[in-house]
């Protein structure tokens, strides 16, 4: 089960407790808090993004097919994922398709070149943004180094941060990528 539910503004908290014979983890999930700090304003992506001085984050937009085509402007050397990207087979039917297994993120992680000191920004049309952001936290990424963008794909297309897609794929990647040598736990 998850339960999402506010607990201050600003601040939302996901809890997650499981209750299953043969849980396909075996640490405790917990509570991870989403503050403000874990939030990103498309201005401040901005100039993150401009600063020759600063590695840029990783940025992932997760976005549906159908999506794709109906908004086709994309972020500049953003990652492309949709939910089975980042989700198990649903076999199991308490946790099937909430989170990857341990080696399914791992491989998606190395695919994106994320490391331990990179920085992630996620951002989406409707909630997936969130669950990736908790997906890794839960998997032992530090959360001061994944970020969503505050008010998602519309943030970023008011902004004027998103550029033509023609050729992009979904699961597709932008840009040069470096093998990431982060590794989930």
């Amino acid at each position: 089960m998850l339960l999402l539910r506010l607990s201050m503004p600003g601040s939302i908290l996901v809890s997650a407790f499981v209750t299953h014979p043969n849980p396909p983890f075996r640490r405790p999930v917990g509570n991870s808090q989403m503050t403000a700090k874990n939030l990103i304003t498309a201005e401040e992506l901005s100039l993150q993004l401009q600063n020759p001085n600063v590695t840029p984050p990783i940025l992932i937009e997760v976005v549906s097919p159908e999506d794709l085509q109906l908004h086709p402007l994309r972020l500049p050397n953003s990652h492309i994922l949709w939910r089975p990207d980042f989700e198990a087979p649903a076999v199991d039917p308490l946790l099937g398709g909430l989170i990857p297994t341990l080696e399914q993120l791992t491989i998606l992680t190395k695919r994106l070149g994320i490391n331990e000191e990179s920085r992630v920004v996620i951002l989406d049309h409707k909630y997936d943004a969130t669950r990736l952001w908790w997906i890794l936290i839960l998997f032992g990424k530090d959360p001061d180094t994944v970020a969503v963008l505050d008010g998602g794909y519309a943030a970023a297309l008011e902004f004027g941060l998103a550029e033509d897609n023609e050729g992009m794929l979904v699961g597709g990647s932008r840009g040069k990528v470096t093998r990431g040598d982060w590794v989930p736990r």
